[in-house]
C-alpha cells in the first residue's frame, strides 16, 4: 500500500511538471489562465515533493535488523527477507533472515528457484513471524556437480498474509518489492510439494549466487529447515547476541 501511494505521488509530480511546461507555450501566455496554471503546478509539485520526502525519511519505530548499506532486502506486503548463502563443511546452507514490518503476526511463503535449472534444489519455505519479529531460517541444500564453481541466477517468489490484520507499520525503509505467488500455485505447493515448473507471479525478483566447488551433491537423509525467532516486539535489543546467533 505504501509503495502504491508513493507511485501515485510520483505520477502527480510528473503531471505537475508537465502543467508548468505547458504554461510557457507562447500561445498559452495570452490566455486568462496564464498565471493560474503555473502557480497551480508549482504548488502541487511542492506539496507532493514534501510528502514524498517525509515518507522517504520517516523513522523506524522498531530496529531494522535486515538493513545493510550496500544492499537492499526483499519485501512482500511487509514480510521482509534476505538470503545469505553459507558453505559449512562441504554443505551449502541458505540462511534466510526474515522480518515483519507490522505489529501483528504474519505468515510468509518464500521460494528460491534457480532460473532455467530445474535440477537444482528448490527452496520452498513457510515462516510464521511474530509481531514486528525478526529471525533466521537455515536450509541445507545439495548442489549437482556440474553447477559447482558456476554463478547462477535465482528467481525469488513470495507471498504473505496477516491472519489478524496488519495493524501498525513500524519499519519504513524501502526494499525490493517481490510479486505475490498466485493463490492456486501457493496451494498446490502446500499440498503437492515443490512443482518447480508451475510458478506464476506478478513480478519476479532475482538473486545472483556463486556456488563453490566441493559441495555435497546429495544427502543420505532429508534435511529440514531450522527456523528460529531472534527478536520479538518488546525484547531488549542486544545486537551482538542477535548477530552471533545468526553466524554473520
Amino acid at each position: 500500500m505504501r509503495e502504491s501511494i508513493k507511485a501515485v505521488l510520483q505520477f502527480i509530480l510528473i503531471v505537475s511538471g508537465l502543467v508548468i511546461l505547458i504554461s510557457f507555450i507562447p500561445d498559452f501566455r495570452n490566455t486568462p489562465w496564464r498565471w493560474m496554471l503555473p502557480l497551480f503546478g508549482v504548488t502541487v509539485a511542492l506539496i507532493d515533493s514534501l510528502v514524498l520526502l517525509l515518507m522517504h525519511f520517516q523513522r523506524d519505530l522498531a530496529k531494522d535488523f535486515l538493513y545493510m548499506p550496500s544492499q537492499k532486502y526483499f519485501d512482500c506486503h511487509g514480510f521482509c527477507f534476505r538470503f545469505i548463502p553459507q558453505f559449512e563443511q562441504n554443505v551449502c546452507v541458505i540462511h534466510v533472515l526474515f522480518q515483519n514490518r507490522f505489529d501483528r503476526p504474519s505468515e510468509g511463503h518464500v521460494i528460491l528457484r534457480a532460473e532455467h535449472r530445474h535440477d537444482i534444489q528448490l527452496i520452498n519455505l513457510q515462516i510464521s513471524c511474530p509481531a514486528a519479529g525478526y529471525g533466521i531460517a537455515r536450509i541445507p541444500c545439495c548442489v549437482p556437480a556440474k553447477y559447482q564453481g558456476s554463478t547462477q541466477v535465482y528467481e525469488v517468489f513470495a507471498s504473505a498474509c496477516y491472519p489478524h490484520g496488519k495493524g501498525r507499520r513500524l519499519r519504513f525503509r524501502p526494499a525490493l518489492q517481490v510479486g505475490s505467488l498466485s493463490s492456486s500455485f501457493s496451494s498446490a505447493l502446500t499440498v503437492a510439494g515443490a512443482l518447480a515448473g508451475a510458478i506464476v507471479t506478478t513480478r519476479p525478483a532475482q538473486l545472483v549466487m556463486t556456488l563453490p566447488k566441493g559441495l555435497a551433491e546429495s544427502f543420505d537423509a532429508p534435511h529440514l529447515p531450522a527456523i528460529e525467532v531472534l527478536w520479538r516486539l518488546g525484547d531488549p535489543i542486544d545486537e551482538s547476541a542477535v548477530y552471533k546467533r545468526e553466524g554473520a
